[in-house]
Order: C-alpha cells, then structure tokens, then sequence
C-alpha cells in the first residue's frame, strides 16, 4: 500500500509538471505573436522604404524638450548674407532681426522685405541697401479660430499683390509631438502689411510646416518640411505640385535631400536649394543643392555653420540670404 501510495504521488508531480511546461509553451506562442518588434532588426517593417510615411515617437522613450535645444530654430535672431554666384557668402553688417523666427523673404522691385513670427504675431522688416532695416508689425485678419500664423513665405504676384503662404500653427499645441495632417493657409494683400486670408487650404499633408513657393514656368512648386517626432531625428523634404497659379498643391515626391526646413531660388540652369539639418546639440549646418529641373537635386556640401531656417532672395544680380538662429552668430 505504501508503494502504491508513493507511486501515486510521483504521477501526480509529473503530471503537474506536465500541465504546467504546457501552460507555458501556449502562453508563449500567443503572447509572443504580441510582442513589439521595433528594435528587432529582422523585423521587415524596419527596411521598407514606402514615401511619405509618418516619423513614429522613438521607441527608446526619450522625451526631449524641444523647446530645451538651441538646435530647434525658433525665436532668436536673423542674420543676412549676400552672394554673387549663390554658393560664396558674405556676411552683412547687421543684424536684420532679433527676437524672431522662421523668415520668408521676397524681392518686390523696389524694397526687400523680411517676414517672421514673434511672440505668435507676423512682423515683417523692409530694406533698400540690407543695411538699414525698418520693422513693422502686419495683420492677418480672418484666421480660424485657434489659429496662429507660424513660417511665413511672401510671394510676389504677376498682379502686384503679394500671397503670404504660412502654416497654420493650433494655438496651445506643440507641433512636435502632434501626429495628424498639418495645413498650409494664405493670405492676399496689396500692401504687404495688410492681409486677408483665403479661404480654404492651400496644402494639408502628414506633419509639413516651412512652406517655400516657387514659380517655375507654368506650375508652382512648394517644398515643405515634414519635421521628426519630438524634434528627434532627421526630418524629409517633400515637393507639392500646383497647376492653378499656387491655390491647391498635390503631393510629387521627396526630395533626396536628408535635412529639413528648405528654401529654392532660381539661378542660371536651374535652381538652387538652401535647407538645414537638426542636431541634437549645436551648431546647425546650411547645406546646398542643385537641380536643373526643381524635380531632382544633387547635394553640394556644406555653405554655413551656425545658421538655420534660410530664406532667400534674388535682387539684380545678387543673391541674399536670411538665417535665423538662437545664440549669437560668429
């Protein structure tokens, strides 16, 4: 009986042992299957290369203030540059702005006129000679409800009136961390100083800001950033396409730049980009590149250390450049 007893026990521990490595194989084959794959290099997701696509927040959970670095351009103080060829710069006198951010500059035959936020409104800075610079504060009238005018871009009009392209910034929101489609508004003036906004969108795309338009025969051309999660990582440049004298945009490509925050101007055989990259610790680069077509650009280096958010303009047969940065400029 003892035997039988002792026999008894030793097939119940092994049947236990039995339910309990089964418990455990289904558990992992269901739970497994629920398992994040982000940093697993295997994982296919990884390697496609499908455009444009949504910059996720980093799977490291870093929670960077962006507001914290000094390469995040956005109140500080814009400098300009002017150049010949478009490549070789030379560093004006003065400073053209101090306490402002994201500038959009244009030509308008007789004056160059400098347009950026600060403190949520639009300022604009107008100049003959680039040395003497007088400030005003415009008006935009009309805006939605909850929203603020943030990157401004002017563009001159074949009428003289002058379309101010801008995102439309939600009051109270951090751009950085918001993961839904982003618009791009305008407004008409014919002044320079005081706009209406026209209704409706302009662009609406997937996180863009820093619109830059331009003319290029018979369509428009907006190149828009498309910024990183949290500021964290390298942003996209895309290209939008207008076949309506600048009023609607549709999606064309990414440009095979690999910064952000871009401006193009027209120069012999082509075009000419300025765009930036986004360290995580300073100083920010400008680099350029070039295309004959608008369409496909091939990088050219480094142009500038230290300065952010270019701006560009053309004036006879000089170049001028904005750049805003936050610390003082060497």
């Amino acid at each position: 009986m003892i035997n039988k007893k002792a026999d008894s026990k030793i097939w119940i521990v092994v049947l236990l042992i039995i339910i309990i490595l089964l418990l455990g194989v289904i558990v992992f084959f269901v739970l497994g299957k629920n398992i994040p794959l982000a940093n697993n290099q295997n994982n296919p997701l990884n390697n496609q290369q499908a455009l444009p696509n949504l910059n996720q927040p980093p799977a490291n959970g870093n929670t960077q203030n962006p507001q914290s670095s000094q390469a995040n351009v956005g109140e500080g103080t814009i400098y300009c540059y002017k150049s010949i060829d478009s490549l070789t710069l030379e560093k004006c006198p003065n400073p053209v702005a101090t306490d402002a951010g994201s500038p959009g500059a244009m030509y308008d035959g007789e004056n160059m006129r400098v347009y950026f936020h600060k403190q949520r409104d639009v300022y604009m800075t107008i100049s003959k000679d680039g040395d003497n610079w007088e400030e005003q504060k415009i008006s935009v009238s009309g805006l939605p409800n909850g929203i603020a005018v943030e990157d401004p871009e002017p563009v001159l009009l074949d009428n003289g009136k002058i379309r101010l392209y801008f995102y439309e910034y939600v009051i109270g929101q951090n751009s950085a961390t918001r993961m839904e489609n982003f618009t791009i508004g305008s407004a008409i003036s014919d002044d320079g100083i005081n706009f209406i906004v026209e209704p409706g969108a302009r662009n609406t795309f997937e996180r863009i800001m820093d619109p830059n338009v331009v003319k290029m025969g018979d369509v428009w051309r907006m190149y828009n950033s498309q910024v990183p999660y949290n500021l964290i990582g390298e942003g996209k440049v895309f290209s939008f396409i207008s076949y309506d004298n600048g009023m609607s945009f549709q999606f064309e490509k990414q440009i095979n730049v690999t910064n952000i925050i871009a401006s193009v101007i027209e120069v012999p055989e082509g075009y000419r980009m300025y765009y930036n990259d986004h360290p995580a610790q300073p100083p920010m680069k400008t680099y350029s590149a070039f295309s004959s077509d608008g369409v496909n650009w091939k990088e050219e280096g480094v142009r500038i250390i230290g300065g952010g958010s270019p701006a560009i303009l053309k004036k006879g047969n000089e170049y001028w450049y904005f750049f805003a940065v936050r610390s003082p400029q060497n």
